[in-house]
């Protein structure tokens, strides 16, 4: 009989438990279905009195990033205080548009709320992370709304005839800072060198290779095409290029391949021709490649996409 008692005891238990977890996910789901529920439905309220399109819509136009837009339409609802006279709307991650952007949102808002003196501050941040890529052949970032320059230098590499070291290369940056600590200098070691091009289409002839390495803000996808000028739809195309690595004779070194940009500079003073490593255009030959549509004299072409 104490058995039973004490089973019978501990299934009360239990059912009473599991009663109390599953109120529990019916409350939160049910708060999480009333914020989502109040969002888009002040969302669609925002609408300029004289009508028009609902701030969604607006974001989605402006930001041409679905998530990004989204997550700022939740700021900018949550931000607002219905029953003031005026409001400031400081929203994380408006830093990471244009100032016509911005314009554009505050002109809107003031169609929404006439007379109210409505003001835009911007937080410091990014609204989906960003993502990073390298413009090669260039020493500034691209002309792309939500794209900041992080640093920029100069592309380097192993000397073209060397064999070991690294296979890709790298923007080094035009301000090295050094460890001081340690001035022991090691017996072994790699060494990289500075990046010349090799008969370039556009460009001088042994000019070393600047970089830039850029961030995308407002964007959570990259993606380096080659043989193509154009991105997908609903990406964005950072710049485009020629597609470039060493050269592939027997006593070359292997790299990656890079698109280096189709508006390509040189460093200043840099005409020498010293070598260091070296980058040759690509031409795709007709084994395995189907030609046409490929043609083995011309060089392939290359485009950087985020989205």
């Amino acid at each position: 009989m104490r058995t039973h008692k004490r089973v019978e005891m501990r299934h009360t238990d239990s059912v009473s438990s599991h009663s109390e977890t599953k109120s529990s996910t019916i409350m939160k789901f049910f708060i999480v279905q009333t914020i989502a529920v109040t969002v888009f439905l002040l969302t669609n309220r925002m609408v300029p009195a004289n009508g028009g399109q609902s701030l969604a819509d607006l974001l989605r136009s402006l930001i041409q990033d679905e998530g990004s837009a989204q997550l700022m339409q939740t700021a900018i609802v949550e931000s607002i205080d219905g029953r003031a006279q005026s409001f400031s709307l400081n929203i994380v991650g408006c830093d990471t548009v244009s100032s016509t952007v911005r314009s554009k949102l505050s002109n809107y808002l003031e169609g929404v709320f006439p007379g109210r003196g409505i003001t835009i501050s911007c937080a410091a941040g990014v609204l989906s992370g960003g993502v990073t890529y390298t413009r090669w052949g260039h020493n500034a970032c691209p002309s792309v709304s939500g794209t900041k320059m992080l640093y920029t230098g100069r592309m380097s590499g192993v000397f073209y005839n060397r064999k070991g070291g690294g296979a890709n290369f790298l923007c080094l940056p035009n301000n090295p800072e050094y460890h001081t600590l340690n001035t022991n200098r090691p017996t072994y070691y790699s060494l990289i060198s500075g990046t010349e091009y090799e008969s370039p289409i556009a460009g001088s002839h042994d000019h070393n290779v600047p970089c830039a390495v850029c961030h995308a803000t407002t964007r959570a996808a990259k993606v380096m095409i080659p043989a193509k000028t154009s991105c997908p739809p609903n990406w964005t195309r950072e710049y485009y290029g020629y597609l470039e690595s060493e050269g592939n004779w027997n006593d070359r070194q292997r790299t990656e391949y890079v698109c280096v940009d189709k508006a390509q500079v040189s460093l200043y003073g840099s005409h020498a021709n010293i070598n260091g490593a070296v980058i040759y255009h690509v031409r795709a030959t007709c084994t395995g490649i189907q030609c046409p549509p490929y043609n083995a004299n011309d060089v392939l072409t290359c485009t950087v996409c985020t989205n």
